[in-house]
């Protein structure tokens, strides 16, 4: 799909809908539920409509921009599922997020360009995101700042595509 002439914010949206997000999506979010309760974590219904929405997308898509060529696509991973949630919960960047949030988080998965971060959502739906070579934790509000944040080296987007 091309994307060049559209505004940046209306590109984000491109990203989510080539990953099959549509405006009202509501997945079935029993599994993240469970796991909830299990760890003792309450979501808001903040959290659980933003886990509805934007849980289980189409996992790898690509994009290309003017500085990298026609012909090169970059990988942006939503790998946003309970299995690859279960596998976060060990690791540095998951600790680091619910040491930094203050709060009990729920791991959704993994999300990102290049080298996808732990994404985990707090119990009143505040947005974490740790990558392994990077110290810091991000804090959003929103899917597409997320997004606008992992691109924001990635001038003049060309294309995406869902990966092959």
């Amino acid at each position: 799909m091309y994307i060049k002439k559209l505004s940046r914010e209306k590109q984000y949206l491109a990203f989510l809908q080539m990953a099959g997000w549509y405006e009202e999506r509501k997945v079935d979010v029993s599994d993240y539920q469970t796991e909830a309760y299990n760890r003792y974590i309450k979501l808001t219904t903040k959290a659980l409509n933003f886990i509805e929405e934007f849980t289980g997308l189409e996992p790898y898509i690509q994009f290309t921009y003017k500085d990298a060529g026609d012909e090169i696509f970059y990988d942006f991973d939503f790998n946003l599922n309970v299995e690859e949630a279960s596998k976060c919960y060990s690791t540095k960047d998951y600790h680091a997020i619910s040491k930094f949030a203050k709060e009990k988080c729920l791991c959704l998965g993994t999300l990102g360009y290049y080298y996808p971060g732990v994404l985990a959502i707090s119990e009143t739906g505040r947005l974490y995101l740790k990558h392994d070579y990077n110290d810091f934790v991000k804090e959003f509000l929103s899917m597409t700042e997320i997004i606008a944040s992992e691109l924001k080296t990635c001038d003049d987007l060309t294309a995406i595509r869902v990966a092959k």
